[in-house]
């Protein structure tokens, strides 16, 4: 009779079995698993799986999420400690239940991509979600909506550390962010800004008189010629500054004396180019670096010029938007034509919607020249 030899078990295959390498996890199975021999499931722990390397044996926990194989590397560790932390991991992977309520930073996120939004406006709203302390971006929005007292004492404080301003646009956004997922998630409580008196934003009266505006021409002037020139064209068109940085020569036609502005706070939008503009920009043209954009940047080749420009004693370069707006009324330019001037929406009225701004463009022309005239008097340009 033959002796019997002593057989070690090897984990995996049983009688009976499907042929799938499996094993519990005990450390002594995990011992067993010859290195070289790949992938082991693990059968009592959820999506816990070992990998038998050729010098090394390592851990690795993996969950379907919405359709996708989410993984998570455990390492090298034991037996035991890979069982505690593939639990803890698979807690986390676990998908949010369908109709789930999301934070407030999650709906805020939402919003900024679901909302047909301007890069810059999308840009703004996300910068206004990081002023939000953690502790309430972290919270869901049923809880948002029922700490009524926390949201009066978020926005006081709020007050105090960013200023007044501040505050209101934020709970402004927030106020929107709210009411929008409120139309489809209809039990959430009552918007929570109510409860705050969020003051009114005031009229800013930036708008330069004409000794304001010949001490702005007094610095101006003296500049290097791609910072003047851009002062020039928001004096001369109203635009905003970002507008007029992002300007390509391919939106100056000289032919048809039209500038159009690529770039806007709304949409995209033309002007009439008045004559002293042209003769500004042409001037300009003969010595600007070759470059597709009107403004290149001095700094990297190949983009415009930084969208962020302050002069020291000088306002601001949105005060020169104001100055083309009151300047207009001035001169008792209509107010359809004014808005055509300026880019902004043709929304005022069910009339006003009827109006298609592209088609005011040479009538607006008279009223450019007249600005531009205007200006050339109280400047001395004619001198």
């Amino acid at each position: 009779m033959k002796a019997v030899k002593n057989v070690i078990p090897m984990p995996g295959k049983r009688a009976g079995s499907t042929g799938k390498k499996t094993l519990p996890c005990r450390q002594d199975e995990v011992d067993a698993v010859p290195f070289g021999s790949g992938d082991w499931k693990v059968s009592d722990v959820p999506g816990l799986i070992l990998r038998a390397g050729a010098r090394s044996k390592t851990w690795r926990l993996q969950r379907r999420i919405q359709g996708r194989l989410v993984t998570r590397v455990l390492g090298e560790m034991s037996a035991a400690e890979a069982r505690r932390l593939a639990m803890k991991e698979w807690a986390k992977l676990k998908p949010k239940p369908a109709g789930g309520i999301p934070t407030l930073e999650e709906a805020w996120r939402r919003y900024c991509e679901d909302k047909d939004l301007r890069p810059t406006t999308k840009q703004g709203y996300l910068q206004m979600l990081g002023y939000m302390p953690e502790y309430w971006r972290k919270r869901d929005l049923r809880a948002v909506g029922e700490d009524r007292l926390g949201m009066r004492s978020l926005f006081e404080s709020m007050k105090r550390n960013r200023g007044p301003m501040l505050a209101a646009y934020t709970f402004r956004t927030l106020r929107a962010v709210y009411n929008w997922w409120r139309r489809v998630m209809i039990d959430l409580p009552e918007n929570p800004v109510g409860v705050v008196d969020i003051p009114p934003t005031p009229s800013r009266d930036w708008a330069m008189d004409e000794e304001a505006l010949r001490r702005w021409w007094a610095k101006v002037r003296n500049m290097r010629p791609a910072r003047r020139m851009v002062y020039l064209v928001m004096l001369l068109t109203g635009c905003r500054v970002g507008s007029a940085l992002r300007m390509r020569w391919e939106d100056v036609d000289f032919e048809r004396r039209i500038v159009r502005f690529s770039t806007s706070k709304t949409k995209p939008y033309s002007v009439p180019m008045s004559g002293w503009l042209e003769r500004w920009l042409r001037e300009y043209q003969k010595d600007a670096v070759p470059s597709e954009w009107v403004f290149p940047s001095p700094y990297k080749p190949g983009e415009p010029m930084a969208s962020q420009i302050k002069e020291a004693g000088l306002p601001g370069p949105h005060a020169l938007r104001h100055t083309a707006r009151t300047t207009l009324a001035q001169l008792g330019c209509p107010i359809e034509t004014a808005k055509t001037l300026l880019g902004h929406a043709l929304s005022g009225s069910v009339s006003e919607k009827y109006v298609t701004a592209a088609m005011l463009v040479e009538p607006a022309r008279p009223w450019a020249e007249k600005m531009a005239e205007r200006y050339a008097a109280i400047l001395g340009w004619e001198e």
